[in-house]
């Protein structure tokens, strides 16, 4: 059986009840990930762009959901005002723009498979989506 567990404060107790942790060990753990917490230089700016970056994906996420929505509602309505010839003129236009999309999409991948920063994916990914916008319709 698996879950979703978010809130790590409530999921510590279970996890060690689970392993069969004294509350000696659970101490002497909890103390050891504290001290390194605290002599890691810097981790305090690398937790925050780590937040920040799934903060930044999940907003993604849901945009391209919504967008997503949105178009194929769009593109519903036109199939029903479309003459079958039109909408079959249609139908193959999109095709056509999703493989060319689709490339653009593979080349930029190929192209540079790990982004140096955040910023560096961020600007990579709005230029892929420059350059998919400009072979839409």
């Amino acid at each position: 059986v698996t879950c979703e567990a978010n809130n790590e404060l409530l999921l510590w107790p279970l996890y060690c009840y689970e392993v069969g942790m004294t509350m000696e060990q659970e101490d002497r753990i909890v103390n050891q990930a504290h001290a390194e917490f605290h002599e890691v230089p810097k981790f305090q700016p690398k937790l925050q762009q780590m937040h920040t970056s799934r903060s930044v994906t999940n907003q993604m996420q849901n945009t391209m959901l919504c967008l997503s929505q949105v178009s194929s509602q769009r593109h519903e309505s036109l199939l029903d005002i479309l003459t079958p010839a039109q909408t079959i003129a249609l139908l193959q236009l999109t095709k056509q723009k999703k493989e060319r999309a689709s490339a653009i999409m593979e080349r930029q991948v190929k192209a540079d498979r790990r982004p140096s920063s955040l910023e560096d994916a961020l600007q990579k990914l709005e230029g892929v989506r420059l350059q998919m916008n400009s072979t839409l319709p």
